[in-house]
């Protein structure tokens, strides 16, 4: 009964928030759309009020999931911390100066976080990082137009490889990979390269203009802190999702916490996320 109610009390929030968010209408329409069964269409748009367009959600994926967790819910709201006075203080401070921050979307799936990230800061520049196709394809189409969002279909890694999808019957959001010899470009579908946080900065500005690291790639993080973390101590704001649970046994946060360490930093937790401000 526990499971039940916790179940139900989630679904009731959820709904809750939706309204917050959509207001009645829209959220009775966005209901209508995911969960009727009713409607013949593969793809349905919902206005967010304050994005520049409507999200694209694809039925039968978990698109909805995403959405409800970061625009209902509001998983990813940096006002629910004190510690993030100082993240905000940091992008005031360098548009002020003319220096355009920069946000790094780790996992970036169909593009919800991202978006949440341009309306949170308009004047960021925001690296979008995808590796399984269709995500990407749906990434791309949420964020079609917008100058301020570079999308990147790889995946971030400790370093220069090529990874394959391991699960590709898995739903959308848990999409994992692993390292492959043959190069993406020499082989078969589902092979992508993959990209360092080191690599992202360097091409896209410098380290003082880093606001957050947004990190979502099911398990993926512990070879992405397994080496070359230094990167960690130049940066105000981690917000990671780790998959001991998913995976149980396999260590997955154990590199990323062993990293980490090594630096002064205070974590809060919201929803599936651990946002750790760093000193």
């Amino acid at each position: 009964m526990g499971g039940r109610s916790y179940k139900i009390g989630r679904n009731v929030s959820r709904w809750l928030g939706a309204v917050e968010c959509l207001g009645l209408p829209g959220a009775s329409r966005l209901l209508y759309e995911a969960y009727s069964g009713i409607s013949r269409k593969s793809n349905y748009e919902v206005n967010v009020p304050g994005l520049h367009q409507p999200v694209k959600i694809r039925k039968k994926s978990t698109d909805i999931n995403v959405f409800m967790q970061i625009c209902a819910m509001g998983e990813y709201a940096l006002d629910n911390f004190a510690q993030s006075s100082k993240v905000f203080q940091r992008y005031n401070n360098l548009v002020s100066r003319g220096i355009r921050p920069l946000i790094i979307d780790c996992g970036a799936n169909s593009g919800m976080a991202t978006l949440w990230w341009r309306k949170m800061f308009p004047l960021a520049k925001i690296v979008a990082i995808e590796a399984a196709a269709d995500n990407f394809a749906a990434l791309t189409r949420n964020t079609s137009g917008d100058e301020a969002i570079k999308c990147v279909h790889a995946a971030v890694w400790s370093h220069k490889t090529t990874v394959k999808l391991d699960n590709p019957a898995d739903d959308m959001w848990a999409f994992r990979f692993s390292e492959e010899s043959a190069p993406a470009s020499e082989s078969q579908s589902g092979l992508t390269d993959t990209v360092t946080i080191q690599e992202i900065v360097e091409e896209e500005a410098d380290w003082e203009s880093v606001l957050l690291v947004k990190i979502d790639i099911e398990g993926g993080e512990r070879q992405l802190f397994s080496e070359n973390t230094d990167w960690i101590g130049r940066v105000p704001l981690i917000i990671i999702e780790t998959h001991d649970s998913l995976q149980p046994y396999d260590k997955t946060s154990l590199n990323f916490f062993r990293a980490v360490s090594a630096y002064d930093f205070e974590v809060c937790f919201s929803g599936e996320n651990a946002f750790v401000y760093l000193s």
